[in-house]
């Protein structure tokens, strides 16, 4: 996962963020970053407890990020992470199935 400061750099690169919107987003990257740290650390959970874990917390810094964004930037922030998550799955990171080997 990319880390926060280049992040909020393409962020705000992408959509233009305002003063406010800039120093709200690095409030919240940093609150999440400090709860996946944690989070990591935690050897008490099962990897797949963990996984879960993790996934709803991104979804509650999306929902975070969305409520500071307008409606246009919303737009763009979506197509932002449609594209993340493509190059995830194409690097084998992402949720779907793995890509199947090169050919011989």
């Amino acid at each position: 996962m990319m880390n926060p400061e280049r992040r909020l750099g393409m962020m705000q690169r992408e959509l233009n963020l305002s003063p406010e919107q800039h120093t709200a987003i690095k409030a919240i990257f940093d609150d999440e970053q400090s709860k996946m740290e944690a989070l990591r650390a935690d050897t008490s959970m099962s990897r797949e407890d963990r996984r879960a874990k993790m996934m709803s917390m991104r979804e509650a810094e999306k929902t975070k990020i969305e409520a500071v964004l307008t409606k246009d930037q919303n737009v763009k922030y979506e197509e932002m992470e449609a594209k993340m998550r493509e190059r995830m799955q194409q690097r084998g990171g992402g949720d779907g199935p793995p890509p199947p080997p090169p050919p011989q």
